[in-house]
């Protein structure tokens, strides 16, 4: 990625014409039937059900950011949809992310990740999601 933050967001404003954000909270009660079928094609075929539903999340996204990557200047992928499906929900949400820098290397990606949590479990939280990590205290 080029740039800052704020450098990219203008310069995808100003591409797009536009200042949308587009959430991807993927959840399978809206998913499209043939999607939703051809994932349990794949558990019928000795995949699992994790697998299939890593790999439905993954196809989803990628079809929204194909339809709506030159409208928007970024994408919110809300993690708790993903994290529900242990870590391959976590794989789904990487390859999301990645399927976004794909469509533009500028993209900005907002990770939607709060916890609802306060003091220093908010602190631990940001750390962890914003690059602090340290050992502040030896």
């Amino acid at each position: 990625m080029k740039g800052n933050f704020a450098d990219r967001l203008i310069i995808l404003i100003r591409r797009r014409n536009s200042i949308l954000i587009c959430g991807l909270d993927p959840q399978l009660k809206y998913f499209p039937p043939f999607l939703l079928q051809e994932a349990g094609k794949r558990i019928q075929a000795d995949e699992s059900q994790l697998d299939a539903t890593e790999w439905a999340i993954a196809t989803f996204n990628k079809g929204i950011i194909q339809a709506v990557s030159d409208h928007v200047a970024g994408f919110k992928p809300q993690r708790a949809f993903y994290e529900k499906y242990s870590f391959r929900g976590i794989r789904s949400f990487e390859e999301t992310v990645r399927a976004c820098f794909a469509a533009d290397e500028l993209m900005i990606i907002i990770e939607d990740a709060k916890r609802l949590d306060g003091g220093d479990t908010a602190q631990a939280y940001a750390d962890g999601h914003l690059g602090m990590i340290g050992c502040d205290n030896f």
